[in-house]
């Protein structure tokens, strides 16, 4: 199995390799080097293959003696720079101008730069397994194509009945209205009750009679959203009768009818997939106890109690989720994205138990997916499941399998437990073939429905592959298209944008209470809501810029949050947009103050972190491994120092630079920002300098002074547009991009352009180009081996 080359190999180019190289062609003749004044490519090809490739290899590679292969993605520049200051060891001078240009230049367009690599190396479309997301993303719709997918919708808060009396009687209905989120502190007042009747005096507390007020009950009805995939722990606060339930309608989730005295805090964990939404109800009762509460928050993946916000709150009600709770190994994440390439004994009983699991729901509930129990509809049951779950037509001796095991089972719910551990423990349920030349429909329609959704195949989906309907590249986007609009591809493209900013690296965010004073763990969380919220807004817009992610002023703020960073706002309010927040500063998520926390250190700000993100997740470009750790310079040590001050000492070393000439810069141009993404002017009683510079790969030095310009030049570089387009890709469908065809990376990233940039177009084109390519590929592969 072959994979992308940009993250197999990293600059290991040392001043020692170098300078033996350089030693062994000054050693061919003094003649060569001392009485021309140029040398060209072709006299460095030449040089290099008949006196250097013994001892570095043809392309490189290294050997017995010099076993560290000459790769990495410094300029043509950077390279000559090395050679020309370091190399020979012995005597720099001897190899200087354009003499160490013309060996730079060989070097790396032969076998140095990523693109070398690239063009060297055979990258293939390679057979798969199910990740783990893909496994209970399928599982759920596997599930809910027969009870119902939920869809979530635009509105939000959830639908709240108030009554007149504590049994939820619907006689003495008193109104209905939309809540935005469950978090009442009623004290001894009756809300369904006219003011009049209620007590006026906090010092004459007189209650009325029992037959004036008979207490009063709430109903909050709709559905739950997760924004993230993970465990909720889900907490119920209140002095009151209540009961909850959560994706489930028959059983109760939280039981707190029978209240004891002091028990007014029930919690409870429950696992949900990101991005979809979940029935749920609460119901309230108060009756004579004046004090009237309630509360239901939630600790989400990664984040910290608070109450569960109104745009995860949907008003309207929806069918159930099937939510895999069997615990999976963790999928390989060393090419940079979640790749199904290893098989592992824990793997293969992590699907085991899983098959066990969803055979247990299915028996247990047959009448609500089979529609009854007699056998010609557990028949018709098996057979839609297995063909669903293979995402193709059943075979006939599939088929004939099921009708026996079902003809001869003890009861239907054996026979239905059997079918299913036969079918999820299939390889064709739990492998991912990757082209079946001539062109396989269904296999286009696998490959439109994991890429987009990380699922299987909906009905039309299926239906178009059936008829005939998936054959070409328009037909293909056109369903593309349709499926890109559907919750679950927004969903999986914020998740992308999640790795793309590494955000995954940045939970626990703390600071030091003295340095920043006020930023605690809800403040954190807050941001993190914040920047959640900003992402989605991006991708869910009518245009979906990519620009914009990186441009954009807005900013998503509640009362907290605006309190801390200073912007007028009701202390109590929500989050909502605010427009042009600090615009001659802010620049999208570069300025995000969860960013540039989350890249900073406990105590101050980091250029090296936040220079490190730019280089390796924006630019895309390759860093080697420091040498030693080094703790940063202590701030006490240089007192008068600025962070780029200090910072420019630690890594002023030859080694050091070679990597730290462009992290720092592009970490340099952040410093207008303290450790938690506030705007400043001074550091140390000194005006921050926020300059800095950028050598492209092609040579072309870019300055820029601040946040802003930096974004600016990111959002229109050609190296960031590139380095999108095959991170996406990647992330869709778990292969490397150059597997579909040579030129196909530079033709999306030329259609990312055309298509002005839209996040949402690119994903289409990726996965309808993508898919109709590898099996063109793969049909040309069966011809040719025929």
């Amino acid at each position: 199995m072959v994979d992308d080359a940009q993250h197999q190999w990293s600059p290991v180019l040392t001043s020692k390799d170098l300078s033996r190289f350089v030693f062994a062609v000054l050693a061919l003749s003094t003649l060569t080097l001392s009485t021309r004044t140029t040398v060209d490519a072709a006299d460095g090809a030449k040089i290099y293959k008949q006196h250097c490739a013994s001892c570095h290899g043809g392309n490189g590679e290294g050997s017995s003696d010099y076993d560290s292969p000459l790769t990495g993605d410094l300029a043509i520049s950077e390279l000559a720079k090395i050679i020309t200051e370091t190399m020979p060891e012995e005597d720099p001078d001897q190899c200087v101008g354009e003499n160490a240009r013309a060996v730079a230049e060989y070097i790396h367009k032969t076998f140095y730069s990523p693109v070398a690599r690239e063009r060297s190396k055979l990258a293939r479309l390679s057979l798969s397994r199910l990740t783990v997301r893909q496994h209970r993303q399928i599982v759920a719709d596997l599930l809910g194509s027969f009870s119902g997918i939920p869809v979530v919708s635009d509105d939000r808060g959830l639908k709240a009945h108030y009554y007149g009396d504590h049994r939820h009687n619907h006689k003495k209905k008193a109104f209905e209205r939309r809540d935005a989120a469950i978090d009442f502190d009623f004290g001894e007042f009756n809300p369904t009750l006219p003011l009049v009747v209620q007590p006026a005096d906090a010092e004459k507390k007189k209650k009325p009679k029992d037959k004036e007020v008979q207490g009063f009950a709430i109903r909050w009805e709709g559905s739950l959203i997760a924004p993230e995939s993970g465990t909720y722990r889900i907490v119920l606060e209140s002095k009151n009768s209540v009961v909850l339930w959560i994706n489930d309608r028959k059983a109760k989730f939280i039981d707190g009818q029978v209240h004891k005295t002091g028990d007014n805090v029930y919690e409870k964990t429950i696992d949900l997939i990101g991005g979809r939404a979940y029935p749920l109800r609460l119901d309230m009762s108060a009756h004579r106890e004046w004090d009237y509460s309630v509360k239901l928050s939630w600790v989400p993946p990664h984040g910290v109690k608070t109450v569960i916000p109104k745009h995860c709150l949907m008003p309207t009600t929806v069918s159930e989720t099937f939510v895999l709770e069997t615990p999976f190994p963790p999928d390989d994440r060393s090419m940079g994205y979640e790749r199904g390439n290893a098989v592992s004994p824990e793997w293969d009983r992590a699907t085991t138990a899983a098959a066990l699991e969803v055979a247990d729901h299915v028996a247990s509930n047959l009448k609500k997916y089979a529609k009854g129990t007699d056998k010609k509809k557990v028949k018709a049951f098996s057979e839609q499941f297995a063909e669903r779950a293979f995402r193709r037509p059943l075979p006939k001796e599939y088929r004939d399998l099921f009708a026996m095991t079902v003809d001869k089972a003890p009861s239907m719910q054996e026979a239905v437990k059997r079918i299913v551990l036969l079918t999820l423990k299939s390889p064709r349920f739990l492998y991912v073939e990757t082209g079946r030349g001539p062109l396989d429909q269904y296999g286009v329609a696998t490959s439109l429905s994991l890429g987009l959704w990380d699922s299987l195949p909906d009905e039309p989906l299926r239906k178009a592959a059936a008829e005939g309907n998936l054959k070409t590249r328009q037909q293909i986007e056109q369903q593309a298209k349709r499926m890109v609009k559907d919750s679950r591809a927004q969903t999986k493209v914020c998740e992308f944008l999640h790795e793309w900013l590494a955000l995954n690296q940045m939970h626990g965010l703390a600071k030091d209470p003295q340095a920043f004073p006020g930023f605690d763990e809800q403040v954190a969380a807050d941001l993190r809501t914040s920047l959640d919220l900003f992402i989605g807004d991006v991708v869910a817009s009518d245009n979906a810029d990519f620009r914009e992610l990186l441009l954009s002023d807005s900013v998503f703020l509640n009362g907290r949050l605006a309190k801390y960073y200073g912007v007028k706002m009701r202390e109590e309010a929500d989050f909502s947009k605010v427009q042009k927040w600090e615009p001659e500063n802010r620049s999208g998520v570069l300025t995000h103050p969860y960013m540039l926390a989350g890249l900073a250190y406990r105590n101050g700000t980091s250029p090296i972190h936040r220079g490190v993100f730019l280089t390796r997740f924006m630019l895309g470009r390759v860093l080697k491994p420091p040498p030693v750790a080094i703790a940063p310079t202590p701030v006490d040590l240089h007192p008068s120092m600025t962070t780029r001050e200090r910072v420019a000492l630690q890594t002023n070393s030859a080694e050091c630079m070679r990597c730290h000439r462009t992290i720092n810069q592009l970490g340099f141009a952040l410093e207008q920002f303290d450790g938690v993404g506030v705007h400043r002017t001074k550091e140390s009683g000194k005006s921050v300098d926020a300059s800095g510079t950028y050598l492209t790969q092609d040579d072309q030095r870019v300055s820029f002074n601040g946040a802003e310009e930096l974004a600016r030049y990111l959002a229109k570089s050609p190296e960031v547009h590139a380095n999108f387009v095959q991170r996406l890709f990647q992330y869709m469908t778990k292969q490397p991009i150059r597997a579909i065809d040579d030129d196909f990376h530079a033709q999306a990233t030329k259609s990312f352009a055309e298509r002005k940039f839209n996040i949402r177009d690119l994903a289409v084109y990726l996965v309808t180009e993508g898919t109709f390519r590898a099996f063109e590929q793969s049909e040309r592969s069966l011809a040719d081996s025929r």
